[in-house]
Order: C-alpha cells, then structure tokens, then sequence
C-alpha cells in the first residue's frame, strides 16, 4: 500500500498543527523531522529537523501530507537538536501520542503504529475482517475481562479452562502486584499463559501506566499476542465498517420506509422516534465518526461511537432514566468484546444493574450485526453462533484451583472438547436462580464422587477414540478399515490424537450423537477431567 492510499481515508480530517505532526511522526518515526508548523494565511508548512533530510525521505513525507488534504508548499528549516514541540497541546492523558515523543514506550508500539498505517484503507472500506488480525484464530472460543480496575475480577484460571483464548486488558501499574496476589499467579506464570496462547491482550491504556517491561517480555514471548492501542483501535473500527458494511439499511429501499416504520413502533412501544432512528442507523452513522475518534483515542473513543448514547436516549424517552454516564463507562468493555467475537466478563464486584446495562449494549450490538444481507448457509454455520451468542456473562466464581504448575493446568484444560462441556455448564448454572444453582452443584459434586468410587461406571462417557469406534463398529456391524488399526491402541494414544483439534471434535460429536446409548454425561466428564488442577467451590458452614 502506498502512503497515499494510507493517508487518504483521513483525507478532509480537521487536524490541528500538532495532529499533523503528530500522524507524520507516528508513520515515520525516524525521519528526523523533530517539529513542523504550519501558516494558514501564506498556505505553507514548514517541517524542522537538526540536519538535512534525504530528497527521497522528503518525498515520503510530501505524498504522505498531500493524503490527508494538504497541498500547500513544504519547506525544511533545521533548527537545534535541542528545540522540541510543544507536547501540552494535547491535555487529554488518553491521546495518542507518536513513539517519537516516547522515549520510555514498549518496543511492540512501533509495529502497532505501522500496523495502522498498512491497513487502515482496508479497515475503513469493510474489508480487513478480525479474524485476519495478527494471530487470529477464526473458529477460536474467546472470553474478554477489563482488568484495568485491578482487583475484584474472574478468577483467569477459571477463564482459561473454559475459553480457548482468554482476552484481557492490564491492570495499571500500581495495581498490577495486588492483581497477580489475588489471582495467586506471578508474572512468569502470566507469560507461560501467552507463551501458550491462551492468553491475549489488548491495550487500553497509555503504555506507560502499565508495566513496560511486562509488555516487552509479552511480545518477546508471542509476538501477536499483544494488541497496541493503534491496533485496538483498527479492531473496533473494523468491527463498525464490517457492521455497516452488510447492514439491511444500506438497502435503499428500507432507507424511504425506516421514517414511517420508525414512528409507528415509537407510538407502540413508546419513545422518541428520532431516539429510536439514532438506535436503528447507529453502524452507518458511527462508520462516518469511528476513524477521528479512534485516530485519537483508540478505545477509548468507544463512547464517541454513540452507541451508549443512542441506547441512552432510548432508554430516557422510553421510561425517563437517564444512563447515559454508565453506559458511556461500560460501551469500551463490550465494543472491544464484541470485535473480538468473546464472551464479556464483568468484575465480580459489578452490581446487577450495571450487567443488564452491559448486556443491553451487547444485544443492540448483536442486533446490528445479525441484521445484514449476508444470511447463507455458509455464513450462518460460522457467524450465526456468534450473532445470536451471548456477551455479557456474569462472572460466577463457581472454582477453586489446586496450586499446580502453569504447564500441568494448561495440560488438563489443553482439549476444546474439555472447554466446551466447561462452557456449557457454566452457562447452563448460570441462568439458574441461586438457591436452585447451589442445589444443582451440590448434585454434580455427588455424583462425581459416585463416578469415583466406581458406583456411577455407566456415567462416564467414551473417554478414547478406540472406545467410541468399536462401538461404532458394533453398532454399525462395521469397522472402516482405516480405522480398525486404531481399535488396539491405548489411551496414552489416543490422548495425543486428541491434540489435533479436527480428531477432537469428531470424538466429541460422535460421543454427542452416541449420548442416548451411552448414557453420556458431559457435566461429569468436564469435572472428570479437571478434578486434578480444579473442584466446585465448597460450601462455607
């Protein structure tokens, strides 16, 4: 791509002197360009460095200029090495601010900001889809925490043995020692998680209020594992145009009815009309706003993108409630969680009232995303899950963890069959009232112990693959004969064959289909296969 094809989807942007100085050190970091000003009444920039600058790099800079609208004169003054910009232009700490003007930023935030500039063309026309940010996986389980407030969260281990990939943002620095303390997890046990790839993270925050060296042993250890801001940022727009982009309402047609269509609802359901029009165009209305704000803020423009504001609205016309702060507040969390495809978990601390809110910022957004004309069996097997899913969780802290090494964790939670059956009953508790859930907990842990003592044998599924295929053979009156070499082999085996995910999830379907035979519980396997490293909170007396 070039740098006018970069620049030019912020072409027409009203940048300030700094802005400009700003995007050009952030596409060009070590051009030596250390200031710039700009004289609206002569139409002239003037670029400053301590020494000349090579005729190629000034054409670099020059085409880079003209893509954002600018197509006055361009001259060079060099000035002392000494002299710097003004950096207290910008007041707001949540800016961001070039690596240039950082000498104490990670390393990884250079790649983020070229990330932005290579691709931005791409994300803005729809066209760049999450799962081919880097180190993507598209049929991966995602879960996302904001840990920014430090304690008072999900338990991780917890996260990780039901999500393929656990997506967090940091706790600040000042709390980030309290965090790993409750957590009872150290950093190199945080850095065996990402060195695993089960765990991810996306900046939220200026870099310097976390832990730098934390995040450079982060992208030393899995370099995609870490979203920059400029790369969330990219993420949450790209979320946006790809909404937009397929959304119903780009049909003409819906366009002339959505006036009359919109206020016969309001007069139904009461409300305000042009709240509920806001509500209803909010993807192509934010596609227009995503690229200023999130140019400057990253996620934090996420309340800039209106869809906080619009629901708002609805909620204040509907009922006369005005949420707008707290929905402000939670639209980051859920916006980042629902571009990524995961599973929102609120801190453990959140009242009930600010979950439903969460939750409804999530429905509207999977509301939007699932209206589209893009509804084929193709996409409905792959994208219909995640539409109709669930974002916001609560996050019940149903387990406690045995204190065993990162790695043997990891290798009792490695199946996606395993996470799976977790999953489901964690959902499955989790729309049950308290007394019921504690009753059913109690049940399960029973039973377990049943398994255990050999009294419930006819409870466990067909733990290996040579199992279920003579039983298939048995069944069908038949063993395939590429597979009857499998027959003899033991579990150790067949174990490692399960770490190839497509051997996994055939297992785990053929064991789903065969449940009525079988007598499969799956609830009991998922203890079963944890009981090592995790158990059922016991009851306090």
């Amino acid at each position: 791509m070039t740098d006018a094809e970069a620049s030019s989807e912020m072409a027409g942007l009203p940048l300030r002197t700094f802005d400009l100085l700003n995007l050009l050190l952030s596409r060009y970091p070590d051009c030596g360009v250390t200031d710039l000003d700009t004289d609206a009444r002569l139409r002239r920039v003037t670029l400053k460095a301590p020494s000349p600058i090579s005729d190629a790099v000034l054409r670099d800079l020059t085409t880079f200029i003209r893509g954002v609208d600018i197509d006055w004169p361009i001259d060079l003054e060099i000035v002392a090495a000494d002299i710097a910009p003004r950096l207290d232009v910008e007041t707001n700490p949540m800016f961001i601010l070039a690596s240039a003007f950082r000498k104490a930023a990670p390393r990884h935030v250079r790649e983020d900001e070229a990330f932005w500039f290579d691709n931005i063309e791409a994300v803005a026309r729809g066209g760049l889809t999450i799962d081919r940010f880097p180190g993507m996986k598209p049929e991966a389980f995602r879960c996302f925490l904001d840990l920014t407030r430090g304690s008072g969260q999900a338990n991780l281990r917890q996260m990780v043995m039901l999500y393929d990939e656990v997506w967090c943002s940091l706790p600040l620095l000042e709390d980030f020692d309290a965090f790993l303390a409750e957590q009872r997890l150290t950093r190199a046990e945080l850095l065996d998680l990402v060195g695993s790839g089960r765990l991810r993270i996306v900046s939220t925050q200026p870099e310097e209020r976390l832990d730098i060296p934390f995040l450079d042993a982060v992208t030393e250890r899995a370099p995609t594992a870490l979203f920059g801001r400029r790369t969330t940022a990219a993420l949450l727009m790209a979320d946006v145009a790809q909404t937009a982009e397929i959304s119903r309402l780009n049909d003409r047609r819906l366009r002339e009815i959505a006036g009359p269509l919109v206020k016969g609802v309001s007069e139904l359901i009461g409300g305000s009309p042009d709240a509920l029009m806001q509500a209803l165009f909010w993807p192509l209305q934010a596609r227009r706003g995503a690229l200023q704000s999130t140019l400057d803020l990253g996620s934090k423009a996420g309340p800039a993108l209106g869809l906080g504001r619009a629901l708002a609205e609805q909620i204040k016309a509907s009922g006369g409630v005005d949420v707008e702060l707290e929905l402000m507040l939670f639209s980051e969390t859920v916006h980042i969680g629902h571009a990524l495809n995961a599973t929102v978990y609120p801190g453990l601390d959140q009242p009930s009232g600010d979950v439903r809110l969460m939750s409804m910022i999530g429905q509207d957004l999977n509301f939007h995303r699932g209206f589209n004309r893009a509804i084929v069996a193709a996409w409905a097997s792959n994208e219909r899950r995640r539409a109709e899913g669930v974002t916001v969780m609560p996050p019940l802290p149903l387990f406690e963890f045995e204190h065993v090494p990162i790695e043997e964790f990891l290798e009792d939670t490695r199946l996606g069959s395993t996470r799976r059956s977790g999953r489901a009953l964690m959902a499955r508790l989790a729309d049950l009232p308290d007394g019921a859930r504690a009753d059913e907990v109690q049940k399960l842990v029973a039973d377990l112990r049943k398994l255990e003592r050999g009294e419930g044998t006819r409870l466990l599924s067909f733990e290996t693959l040579d199992t279920g295929l003579s039983l298939a053979g048995i069944i069908g009156g038949f063993v395939y004969p590429p597979l009857a070499g499998l027959l003899g082999i033991g579990k150790p085996a067949v174990e490692r064959l399960r770490n190839i995910p497509a051997v996994d999830r055939f297992v785990d379907e053929f064991l789903d289909d065969a449940a009525p035979m079988t007598r499969r519980n799956s609830d009991l396997d998922f203890l079963s296969r944890i009981k090592r490293v995790a158990q059922f909170k016991r009851s306090r007396i």
